[in-house]
């Protein structure tokens, strides 16, 4: 039927089947679809199938499968019977994904007055504890507990047994160094991430800490607000960057949103200032006092978004993203500011495009999750506590850690490392230019979600996470399209090893290299091994900066090639949440920003309910079917894993 609500000449909407309900907080829940099926993980699920086996157990009387988020959820009416008990026979007999990752026992199902289940008096599963294959039994110690309270934390779940295992609850790398973090104050004590990935559970993680040696670790102190601060070193380095060329827009950080409902903009500027108030890296700028560039923070940062009308257009969004488009090339002045932009355009009564932009010098990937996060918080009218510290006490405190034996502890693990690493040697379309213009494309790309549940079963079963997983696939292909089997590849970390910092706003992220050893013809697993031992180390030792890296080891330097690596590799674990900005609802937006600052990325992604990803090239050195061709060979080594994880 015509969209009545859209701005879109010709726009419809579609009837989906899928049931949905306002809550009373104003978000939308997904509680099915009109057919039976609902999406788990990609797959289409018959929940009345799922059902019907449930009632076939001798101990349920009844059951009412749900989805929610991107969990099955099972209701039982039972008697005699445990959650686990019922999770392990019903996957006897259904495929995995399937089987409810939650279930709930209850002496009887709530019903209506007419006898039909009440779906809206369900217990919520919100926290609930997801069902392993061991039984519950809580901490023991204070020590388990502190564990215990982490791990609640970092998972959101509220019942966490000392047998149930970190990753089993859908814990990952990036949670896992987040836990790791949070455990070193609450059990002030240094924590090893290499033993966290060897003892996965609180007891046996809880019996490795005698090992360590006791001693609070250096916490992050709010330095005194007066006259300038230090740059990090990640800082430094993208200042020189800039500094050779300040008109590149190689070092954008962008986020954009389509904004569905309406856009108060005297709320948004409002929400704005908030932020900039509470993040210092929002009204920071970079001049240079004698010779040393400095941060300068300013005492008030007024920041209000800019906002453009395109309803009279002919395509009023092609118009905006075109304008969009334009603004992510114009490049920032470090020295004077401000590093830091919002820009709306209105598409019609209550449809906008909404773009936030920052320098990389002042944010990263996991400040824009803060960012957006806590832009709908402001807008919402809730307050935000001060923060502990800012980033310009993270910078103080890196300058006065890396020293001394420290320093060299770190150095000599990175040295030892990399020594002799050869440069990989991309077979690449066309000669590298003597000056290369980083212009970028994209090709995006999707998996069987079954297939990435496969491989991720393969890393478990071999202490690995399924990032692991994937980096010695890309590893693998990489040897066999250069000839290669010892090379790097250039590996992002989100550097916040401190609890302090989770909430701030800034320029941590370091990137690690991993070196590939292909060598003796290994098998999968065994390649595995290798990558699973190469990523502990690399999360041990990440907080060197990959610029002291470089001044170390004094690689042949090359115009238009990254030191020690040329292929990048990631894995972003995106969330399910939805951000909002009051009762309008957000939904990302795509800008054509065609930059790239390597000569490969590959990214994996992982959404609820899809899994894929996409590969940016610089488009001076490669054509679009090579690395059509690429990603080809990529999926066909993962099928072939899947079949057997010992082929060579």
């Amino acid at each position: 039927m015509p969209d009545p609500f859209g701005g879109e000449p010709g726009g419809r909407l579609y009837r989906t089947g899928d049931l949905v309900r306002w809550r009373a907080d104003g978000q939308l829940e997904f509680r099915g679809r009109a057919d039976g099926q609902v999406k788990v993980r990609g797959f289409r699920v018959e929940v009345g199938e799922v059902e019907a086996r449930l009632r076939e157990h001798p101990g349920v009387r009844d059951a009412v499968v749900v989805a929610w988020q991107d969990r099955l959820v099972a209701y039982l009416a039972a008697d005699g019977v445990t959650a686990d008990e019922v999770r392990r026979w019903l996957g006897e007999r259904l495929p995995e994904f399937m089987v409810p990752a939650v279930v709930i026992v209850l002496d009887e199902l709530p019903r209506t007055v007419g006898g039909k289940v009440d779906r809206d008096r369900l217990p919520d599963p919100e926290g609930h504890r997801p069902e392993v294959s061991v039984g519950f039994e809580g901490p023991r110690n204070p020590t388990e507990e502190a564990i215990a309270d982490v791990w609640r934390q970092v998972l959101r779940v509220d019942r966490i047994g000392i047998h149930d295992d970190f990753f089993d609850l859908g814990g990952h790398s990036l949670l896992a160094t987040l836990a790791v973090a949070r455990l070193v104050k609450a059990l002030d004590r240094p924590v090893d991430v290499r033993t966290f990935f060897a003892h996965p559970t609180i007891a046996e993680f809880a019996a490795a800490l005698p090992a360590y040696t006791a001693g609070t670790a250096p916490a992050i102190t709010r330095l005194r607000r007066s006259g300038d601060f230090p740059l990090s070193f990640a800082q430094e380095r993208m200042w020189f960057l800039h500094r050779l060329e300040p008109d590149a827009p190689d070092y954008m950080a962008a986020l954009a949103w389509r904004v569905d409902g309406p856009l108060h903009r005297d709320r948004l500027d409002r929400a704005l200032r908030q932020l900039v108030d509470r993040h210092e890296s929002l009204r920071t700028t970079f001049p240079v006092v004698g010779t040393q560039p400095v941060q300068r923070v300013a005492a008030i940062g007024d920041v209000t978004a800019d906002w453009y009308d395109t309803r009279s257009a002919a395509d009023p969004y092609t118009e905006a993203v075109t304008q969009a488009e334009r603004e992510l090339h114009r490049p920032f002045d470090l020295a004077s500011g401000p590093l830091f932009r919002a820009l709306v355009w209105q598409l019609g009564p209550e449809d906008h495009l909404l773009v936030l932009a920052m320098h990389h010098i002042v944010s990263d990937g996991w400040s824009m999750g803060v960012l957006v996060r806590e832009l709908g918080a402001a807008y919402a009218g809730e307050s935000l506590p001060e923060l502990p510290v800012q980033y310009a006490d993270y910078a103080g405190w890196q300058r006065r850690e890396l020293t001394g034996e420290r320093l060299d502890t770190e150095l000599a693990h990175w040295r030892e490392r990399l020594a002799g690493l050869p440069a990989l040697e991309l077979p690449t379309d066309r000669p590298r230019p003597a000056r290369p213009s980083w212009a970028g494309a994209t090709h995006e790309f999707t998996l069987d979600p079954e297939l990435v549940a496969a491989l991720e079963r393969i890393g478990r079963a071999h202490g690995a996470t399924l990032y692991m997983t994937l980096l010695a696939a890309f590893q693998a292909v990489l040897a066999r399209w250069t000839g290669q089997d010892d090379f790097g590849v250039g590996v992002p970390v989100a550097g916040r090893t401190r609890p302090e910092v989770e909430n701030v706003i800034g320029f941590f992220v370091n990137t690690v290299v991993m070196r590939a050893d292909l060598s003796g013809d290994p098998t999968f697993t065994e390649l595995l091994g290798r990558v699973r031992d190469r990523a502990l180390d690399a999360y041990q030792y990440q907080e060197l900066p990959f610029e002291r890296v470089v001044e170390e080891l004094r690689p042949d330097r090359e115009a238009g090639r990254t030191p020690l690596f040329q292929a990048m590799f990631d894995l972003e674990v995106r969330s399910i949440a939805a951000p909002r900005l009051g009762a309008a609802r957000l939904r990302p937006a795509e800008i054509p920003f065609d930059v790239t600052k390597f000569d490969l990325m590959v990214t994996f992604t992982t959404d609820p309910g899809a899994a894929g990803g996409f590969v940016q090239y610089r488009t001076d050195l490669f054509d679009a079917v090579s690395i059509g061709r690429l990603v080809g060979r990529c999926r066909e080594l993962l099928v072939a894993v899947v079949a057997d994880p010992g082929v060579r």
